[in-house]
């Protein structure tokens, strides 16, 4: 299943997207910082901070579209269908 996270749409989803992260230690993410910048990500990836970051130390996590899942496969088609484009993937975290 597909959650998204987005404060321009959904108001303040930082703590939503980190509770998520929380409940979901096997998920992924895919950070969308443009149409053509998708980048896949572990739940547990360093790159966002540790899942207790609150939004007032450095800002909110959600500031960019977070589209998450258990299924890397399901967010793999989501941005085929919605974006049209392939995901890079982390070299870090290596979903």
């Amino acid at each position: 299943m597909i959650v998204e996270f987005y404060d321009k749409i959904n108001g303040d989803d930082h703590e939503k997207f980190q509770r998520w992260r929380r409940e979901n230690d096997e998920g992924f993410f895919i950070n969308i910082k443009s149409s053509n910048n998708l980048m896949l990500h572990r739940v547990h990836c360093l790159h966002p901070g540790s899942t207790d970051w609150k939004k007032g130390e450095w800002g909110s996590l959600t500031k960019n579209r977070k589209i998450c899942s258990t299924d890397k496969k399901d967010l793999s088609n989501w941005a085929k269908q919605n974006y049209k484009a392939s995901l890079k993937v982390c070299r870090d975290c290596k979903p």
